[in-house]
């Protein structure tokens, strides 16, 4: 039998917490695993992420992951190494990278909008602190919950609310829908406009009659369009608010973009792999995604369950980080698990 995913024992555990507290049956047949694996990618190796958008490259001074998935990324890259626009590859993206340092490398891709992260030493904790289910308990009635996220992390956890009982509605800009749909089935669907001010009245009446709203933009996206998650959770106490970033709300990391291959190996879970097999390696596919889906349901639910409002603000890196501390996996295990059969 081949190693389970190191974090797939605690995933599960918070699954089975959340299965319990809603009394979902559904919920009892997902595994960690199952969503692990939900996008049907190989095992990543060489340094390459699953979908082939994100890198983990060596530089003069370290290892940086370096994601880019968009044209728009690409288009960026000369500003990014200061030198004369040229068409870029992976390798020769590679080669120039090689001979720069990776903390620079980071902080201009950062202020540029790219999604990039040194390979680091994980840290001696995480911002994430552990989640105790709630002796409280609300009226039974189903939670509306409204899901303003895209990719992966957001909507995972509004697909396993919904699973646990909720009622869930998708919300989409028709300026950038949600180009992952990788769980919106059994979902009430709606796309707005949000250039529009009645369509931006309509998404404050939804969220004003919402129980949870799950969304995974920078803070200052919302507040362009009127809508503060601060004020909302003070005027409406029982609200609970999901914002998952990549690395928090607060300056300047709020603005800094993350996927969960680069924000897995700003959390140091390349560096672990290195450490074990003696390369740096993505700790499978997009990892702080499922993680960070998964975490955010509990958590979501647990709060809605006990009338505890507030805002829930998972990152990306501190999901990873927190995994990380909380299983703490040895090199022998880690090398098993990436040795092992895909």
């Amino acid at each position: 039998m081949s190693p389970r995913h190191p974090f797939a024992d605690l995933a599960d555990d918070t699954l089975f917490k959340l299965a319990r507290i809603s009394q979902s049956k559904p919920l009892g047949t997902v595994s960690a695993t199952s969503i692990f694996s939900h996008r049907g990618l190989p095992k990543p190796s060489g340094g390459v992420s699953a979908n082939g958008a994100s890198r983990l490259m060596p530089c003069a001074d370290g290892c940086v992951a370096v994601s880019l998935p968009r044209t728009c990324d690409w288009e960026l890259l000369p500003a990014w190494l200061e030198c004369e626009h040229r068409s870029f590859d992976w390798q020769s993206l590679r080669n120039i990278l090689a001979t720069c340092s990776a903390e620079s490398l980071v902080a201009r891709g950062r202020l540029l909008g790219l999604a990039a992260a040194v390979a680091s030493v994980p840290p001696s904790g995480s911002n994430l602190k552990p989640c105790s289910e709630s002796g409280r308990c609300r009226a039974t009635k189903k939670p509306l919950v409204i899901d303003l996220s895209a990719l992966w992390a957001g909507p995972l956890c509004a697909h396993l609310l919904m699973l646990a009982g909720a009622e869930v509605i998708k919300v989409d800009s028709t300026g950038r829908p949600d180009g992952g749909r990788l769980f919106s089935r059994g979902e009430r669907s709606l796309t707005l406009d949000f250039g529009r001010e009645d369509h931006r009245r309509q998404l404050r009446r939804l969220i004003e009659d919402a129980d949870i709203v799950i969304e995974s933009s920078r803070p200052r996206a919302f507040r362009q369009l009127g809508i503060d998650a601060e004020s909302l959770v003070r005027a409406k106490a029982e609200l609970v608010w999901v914002s998952i970033t990549g690395h928090g709300r607060d300056s300047p990391a709020a603005n800094w973009i993350a996927y969960g291959d680069d924000a897995g190996a700003a959390a140091g879970l390349s560096f672990l792999l290195n450490q074990a097999v003696g390369r740096y390696e993505f700790f499978g596919d997009a990892i702080a995604d499922p993680l960070t889906g998964i975490e955010a349901a509990w958590r979501a639910w647990n709060a809605w369950h006990a009338g505890e409002g507030g805002i829930i603000s998972l990152a990306l890196a501190d999901v990873a980080a927190f995994y990380a501390s909380e299983v703490r996996p040895d090199q022998r295990s880690l090398a098993a698990w990436v040795h092992s059969p895909c």
